[in-house]
Order: structure tokens, then C-alpha cells, then sequence
């Protein structure tokens, strides 16, 4: 899973999407996420703020609505649209508004079902984007 990251002012990397992830991995593990529509909603911010808040503590968040479009510039990412966004103008109400829903690829959905596979992405997420450990 390749992930394209921002990266500001200072060279500071921009880790939204790894922790996005393995927010909407958690949510599949808990049940919340039974098919492969991944929905903008409250259950996700909420889950994303938390998974956020115990991996990078010190860091300030990034809004949710952020990661949830930005994926689609990854391989593995899809929103389907009501009506298509332009990035420039993306907010979180627009996103709502316009956006069905988001999903993975099915290979990778397919794979996301079996719960060593998603201990082992979420483990290799914070491995590879998280730490020093490379």
C-alpha cells in the first residue's frame, strides 16, 4: 500500500493519511464498516480524532474530510460522487454534500476482512509512516 504524504514548511511530513487508515481498519474490525462503503460521517471523525490522538499525541490534527479526499490520489482509494469536488475549493460541508461514499479497492477490501491481515497493515502502517523503524 503506497501512500503519497504533504509536506509543509520545515520539512514536517504530514501523517494524515496513515492514521486515517488504520482509523477505517479499526472500524472494520469493530463491525462498524461492513461493506466496502466507507461513509463520511461522525463514527469516522470520531474514530480517526482517537486513533489520531494515541499515535500522535503532540501533533495537531488534521480535519478528517482532509484524508478522506486526498486518498484518491493513492491507487487503493475511491470516492464515489454525487456531484465532483474541486480539491481548491474542498470543505468539509461540501465533501458531505457531494460525496456517496469512499472505498478501498476490492482486492484490498477482501483482504481487510481477515483480522491477522489487518493487525499486520496496521502494525506495517505505523512501522513504515510512524516511526524511525524502517
Amino acid at each position: 500500500m503506497r501512500m503519497r504524504r504533504s509536506v509543509v514548511k520545515g520539512g514536517i511530513i504530514i501523517n494524515a493519511k496513515p492514521v486515517f487508515i488504520i482509523a477505517v481498519i479499526d472500524l472494520i474490525g469493530e463491525g462498524k464498516i461492513q461493506r466496502n462503503e466507507i461513509y463520511f460521517d461522525d463514527v469516522l471523525k470520531e474514530k480517526y480524532a482517537e486513533v489520531h490522538s494515541l499515535l500522535l499525541p503532540q501533533v495537531p490534527i488534521t480535519p478528517c474530510y482532509r484524508p478522506f479526499f486526498h486518498l484518491t490520489s493513492d491507487d487503493f482509494w475511491h470516492i464515489r460522487w454525487r456531484q465532483e469536488v474541486e480539491p481548491n475549493s474542498l470543505t468539509e460541508k461540501r465533501l458531505r454534500d457531494n460525496a456517496f461514499y469512499a472505498s478501498f479497492d476490492n482486492a484490498l477490501w477482501d483482504v481487510l476482512q481477515d483480522a491477522d491481515v489487518r493487525e499486520y497493515y496496521k502494525k506495517e502502517i505505523i512501522r513504515f509512516f510512524l516511526t524511525s523503524e524502517k
